[in-house]
């Protein structure tokens, strides 16, 4: 199973980045999205540094927040290329 470890860290990648930027865009910051979601906000900022695994319902509670839709990133995308997103 090692082989889908990259794909992991690239979806993740591409989320948290994503996510980042529109916390960006609602000027939202890692402390307020931490209060919102009810998580410490080092938690957080570990989380989107991969010093540790982010829960799952804290992925869907931080969409909720971000007003996002969850969504399913295909396996071919290259995380370099991120025209499928609109970061508006």
């Amino acid at each position: 199973m090692s082989k889908y470890n990259q794909s992991a860290r690239s979806g993740m990648e591409i989320t948290f980045k994503y996510m980042e930027k529109i916390m960006e865009s609602k000027g939202i910051s890692t402390a307020k999205l931490a209060k919102l979601i009810g998580v410490n906000r080092s938690t957080l900022t570990r989380n989107f540094k991969f010093e540790t695994k982010m829960e799952l319902e804290n992925y869907f509670k931080i969409c909720g927040a971000l007003e996002l839709i969850p969504d399913l990133i295909p396996a071919d995308m290259d995380k370099n290329d991120m025209n499928f997103m609109h970061f508006n």
